[in-house]
């Protein structure tokens, strides 16, 4: 998929800049470190990037284009936002491609490769100016200074977190929650443990609210709350069900996309959910199962701890952690992937609507395949 025709694009002023660091992760494995540098919608949060809006506008081949505007500083920024390619375990590549702001495209991509000590990483950026402010940013260095600085700290974060010197992937600024809210929680996590639902888990709960990245707050999931406390998965059902009868927590139920497995349509009832959705992301059309692909999530209660509006980062790696392997391809071309994948079921399908292939690899070669003009493979 290239970049959308017809869309203004600011014009480059010189050649793209390149510059890179690299980090060592000694003693650990390449998918130790990837669980977190891949999650580029954490990653962005903790550097402090503020959120962004997200336009999706279909394109006549049944494909969907993506431009996103926002600020960075006082500095205004609109772009088209290209799909995200990347191999699990081992590199993802993510582009904008500006039409306002002092930049014409930026590339960022982070590669992990293992030697005798461990893990080594190495995070480049490619940027290209398009007014005389980007061309200073670049050409002084300040540009890449600053987004290495962010860098090196959360690349030293991922390292402890997977070590398990830390209980969290990176460090961030504790939340603004609103004016007495601290009291609240505290108040409503108490009330919690006096049920019998509260298990001893009302307090953490509070704390994970109060504390936790706002990317963890989208979508509360028990059974992951279960996984990361080490208790029942029955308990902290229990513990957030009750939440929500006490106003802690508010409840919504998701229709998830069989596609990128992203919730497309939110209800607060279940009387509210329709039989369907769309997916603009996969520009498909599909139907409610229950059994399949609804899910109820919690969320703090806004008068408890407001979530703002907008995207740290669209797409990633670990947006969609099922996905292990996505390359963009222009017409009429191919190309050999290297990759580390464990013997199974895979489905092998376009971004855009099309055909779709399961298989169940036994191990050994991996199959080619090959798209044709009506996307079969």
């Amino acid at each position: 998929m290239s970049r959308s025709p017809g869309r203004p694009i600011n014009r480059p002023i010189g050649r793209p800049i390149s510059r890179d660091v690299v980090w060592r992760f000694d003693g650990l494995a390449p998918a130790a470190i990837w669980q977190s540098l891949a999650n580029t919608a954490r990653f962005n949060e903790a550097a402090k990037l503020p959120r962004h809006e997200i336009i999706e506008e279909p394109r006549p081949d049944g494909s969907v284009a993506y431009y996103g505007r926002g600020r960075q500083g006082p500095v205004r920024l609109e772009w088209e936002e290209l799909p995200v390619n990347w191999v699990t375990n081992r590199w993802f590549e993510h582009t904008r491609v500006f039409s306002r702001g002092p930049l014409a495209s930026l590339t960022a991509h982070f590669e992990l490769e293992t030697d005798a000590q461990g893990a080594l990483g190495r995070y480049t950026i490619t940027a290209a100016p398009s007014d005389a402010l980007g061309w200073a940013m670049l050409h002084s260095g300040a540009f890449f200074k600053g987004a290495f600085k962010s860098f090196s700290r959360l690349a030293d974060d991922a390292r402890d977190y997977a070590r398990g010197a830390r209980d969290e992937p990176f460090a961030h600024a504790p939340p603004a929650l609103p004016a007495g809210a601290e009291a609240r929680i505290e108040a409503l996590a108490a009330e919690i443990e006096a049920t019998a639902n509260g298990h001893g888990l009302a307090g953490r709960l509070g704390a994970f609210i109060r504390s936790a990245q706002e990317v963890d707050m989208l979508g509360i999931r028990p059974r992951a709350l279960a996984r990361r406390w080490g208790v029942p998965e029955s308990s902290a059902i229990d513990c957030c069900l009750q939440a929500v009868r006490s106003g802690l927590l508010d409840m919504q139920w998701n229709i998830l996309c069989p596609r990128c497995r992203v919730a497309k349509h939110i209800a607060t009832g279940l009387d509210r959910l329709p039989t369907g959705a769309h997916c603009g992301t996969c520009n498909i059309d599909y139907e409610r199962d229950f059994a399949k692909n609804v899910e109820a999530v919690f969320r703090p209660s806004p008068s408890i701890r407001s979530l703002g509006l907008g995207e740290y980062c669209l797409f990633g790696p670990m947006s969609t952690p099922h996905i292990k392997l996505h390359v963009t391809l222009e017409p009429g071309t191919t190309r050999d992937v290297a990759a580390d994948l464990p013997a199974g079921p895979y489905r092998l399908r376009t971004l855009e609507p099309g055909d779709e292939r399961d298989i169940d690899w036994p191990g050994g070669g991996f199959p080619a395949f090959r798209i044709d003009a009506a996307e079969r493979m």
